[in-house]
């Protein structure tokens, strides 16, 4: 039986959804190779920075807390799972490129530079074809074996 876990850095209202209890993601309290998925949406932006106008407690800054986190999600990670990572990206991700160096901002400049060449309908039409008519004919047999 799959299970929903809601790991969060947040220790205010938002861990309250976490049915299971809450940690923080640099420090999961899981054994290896648990998860075959891992959502992180609009998160790891936000770890080891300076979150008080969340209603979070002020920590030290950690410059290395985003890779320590990729680190535990690949530790609790089953081999060949997946792992789903959402990023907001606007003028604060410029200047973050722009200042920072690197084999990550180089790939996020690369994906990006890719990405705004293609005209958004080509995106329309190519997520309709493969994950409506695709992936959706055969979903439900994923999810919903018994029926």
């Amino acid at each position: 039986m799959a299970a929903l876990i809601c790991v969060t850095v947040a220790t205010n209202s938002a861990a309250s959804i976490a049915s299971a209890g809450s940690a923080d993601v640099r420090r999961m309290p899981y054994a290896p190779n648990v998860f075959d998925m891992i959502w992180c949406v609009s998160t790891i932006e936000h770890i080891g920075r300076d979150n008080t106008r969340y209603g979070l407690a002020p920590e030290p800054a950690d410059p290395d807390a985003d890779l320590m986190t990729l680190n535990e999600m690949a530790r609790v990670l089953q081999p060949f799972g997946r792992l789903l990572i959402s990023v907001p990206l606007g003028v604060a991700t410029a200047v973050y490129l722009h200042e920072r160096r690197g084999w990550a901002a180089g790939l996020v400049r690369s994906a990006i530079a890719n990405l705004a060449g293609v005209p958004s309908i080509v995106y329309g039409v190519l997520g309709l074809g493969l994950f409506v008519h695709g992936i959706g004919a055969g979903i439900d047999r994923w999810f919903f074996a018994d029926r």
